[in-house]
């Protein structure tokens, strides 16, 4: 009889971990187009972990959210180390572990609505700890499986991303706790009403933020990105051929230019200059915005004998150089001899304020919100291919949270305008190596939002509630010894 019982329940945490494992695999997934299983893949984990003891439910989230991270480990052996890969794939999946480990003790210790809380808050406080002090900033939170769903993603305005991992949590939670203890009906209802209630206030708000009509004066842009064989790696090409891809670039500009588009950005990193080689380059930029009448926002390399600068250079158009933007936050690995920058890429023109970042840049919330007056960014980036329309929604994610709209181009991965709420205006793929342009037009406005002037308090709330849970947890532990 004994043995059967540990049959049943053995097969019972194993489907948990594989049904689990499979939601997060494809919830997770680079491409967002099964996000909405991110709002049950913790909820067989959850279940089965209330009735297990802290070892078994332990080993059950380790193993479902590693069956989860699998469906990142080819794109992560692409752009890490091997070592930091798997390294990287382990880690969260046992650091999961132990929030559902934490969580069970909770649930099981006080059958009330704020229990229910334990795992979101948990879970929100993790991530905002590991976004402000790695050097990944915000890569990995299961926010951005979100981003294909414009009316949930809109409270970020208020609460940062983590109200989106908050509420992803707290369903699954409340869920789960509801049928551990569906005897008590009193405690379900309050459950239901907690977790559905935060999400159709978070819905409804959403829907009304969707609603509001964008101004009608609009910012024609243009986009471009050669095909990636026209770009040089090696840092000691030649001039000639650096001058010939520059030439290459000034004819997309052109075509552009002659679309009526009034700003054109070109990627990240597309042209190597040096001390010796920086005025010719320059100056064939400078003509052609001159000549155009365009404003352009480059991506070049400087490269110096002890260190090199990732630069996003802008250029009025009556061919002034209004910004020369330095990279913040290099990607680790692949830019250690990279010099960092320090200076917001502001800037004025057309009488209108606007500003410029890079890629990684953008997976850093705290460096965004010192973006206090820019209406568009422009944002010059270099992706994965495999993460096209991941990183590209990171991206986009700050334009709701902040108020502001963005014209991203990145090379092998996607040209994008986006407005205010996180809508894609306009998109063209690069992430088949071909070259690619795309031109559109978005609001030359900002908006105010709650977080661009409050920050994270949600995520610093998150971390006071896991103190809280945590103190709460001691002193029972403290009260129930003898005395």
């Amino acid at each position: 009889m004994m043995n059967s019982i540990r049959v049943r329940n053995f097969l019972i945490a194993l489907f948990a971990v594989i049904i689990s494992g499979i939601a997060w695999y494809f919830g997770k997934g680079l491409s967002g187009d099964y996000g909405w299983l991110m709002w049950v893949a913790p909820l067989p984990v959850l279940v089965v972990s209330f009735k297990a003891s802290s070892r078994q439910a332990f080993f059950i989230g380790f193993l479902a959210y590693l069956i989860g991270q699998l469906s990142w480990l080819s794109y992560l052996l692409r752009v890490l180390p091997p070592g930091l890969a798997i390294g990287f794939t382990i880690l969260l999946p046992v650091l999961f572990g132990f929030l559902v480990v934490a969580s069970r003790k909770r649930v099981l210790a006080k059958q009330s609505v704020l229990s229910a809380l334990a795992f979101p808050v948990f879970w929100t406080a993790f991530e905002f700890a590991i976004s402000i002090t790695t050097s990944d900033g915000t890569a990995g939170s299961i926010a951005y499986s979100q981003m294909n769903y414009l009316s949930i993603i809109q409270v970020a305005s208020i609460t940062g991303m983590w109200g989106i991992t908050f509420l992803l949590t707290l369903v699954p939670s409340a869920m789960a706790m509801s049928w551990h203890y569906r005897q008590n009906r009193r405690l379900v209802l309050r459950l239901v009403t907690l977790s559905m209630g935060f999400c159709l206030l978070a819905m409804l708000y959403g829907w009304i933020r969707l609603m509001s009509t964008p101004s009608d004066l609009k910012l024609k842009v243009g986009l471009a990105v050669l095909a990636e064989d026209k770009h040089h790696y090696d840092d000691s090409d030649s001039f000639e051929k650096e001058r010939e891809t520059t030439s290459l670039y000034l004819q997309k500009i052109q075509e552009l230019a002659q679309q009526d588009v009034r700003w054109i950005i070109i990627p990240e990193k597309v042209i190597n200059i040096t001390p010796e080689t920086r005025d010719s380059i320059m100056s064939m930029f400078i003509r052609a915005a001159r000549v155009n009448k365009v404003g352009i926002i480059a991506g070049l390399t400087l490269i110096e004998r002890d260190f090199k600068e990732n630069l996003s250079i802008v250029i009025s158009p009556d061919g002034r150089v209004l910004n020369e933007y330095k990279k913040v936050h290099m990607v680790q690995g692949f830019e250690g001899s990279f010099r960092v920058g320090h200076e917001v890429g502001g800037f004025s023109a057309d009488k209108l304020s606007l500003g410029t970042a890079i890629c990684k840049d953008l997976d850093f919330q705290g460096w965004m919100r010192q973006y206090k007056d820019p209406a568009i960014l422009f944002v010059p980036a270099w992706d994965f291919v495999a993460d096209g329309w991941l990183h590209a929604r990171m991206a986009f994610l700050r334009c709701v949270e902040n108020g502001y709209g963005m014209v991203r181009a990145a090379r092998q991965g996607r040209l994008s305008i986006i407005d205010y709420h996180g809508r894609v205006l306009a998109e063209a793929s690069c992430e088949n190596n071909q070259e690619a342009t795309l031109q559109g037009s978005l609001p030359q406005e900002r908006i105010k939002t709650f977080y661009s002037s409050s920050g994270d308090w949600f995520g610093w709330l998150a971390l006071g509630g896991t103190i809280t849970f945590i103190l709460a947890a001691y002193r029972k532990r403290e009260d129930a010894k003898p005395g």
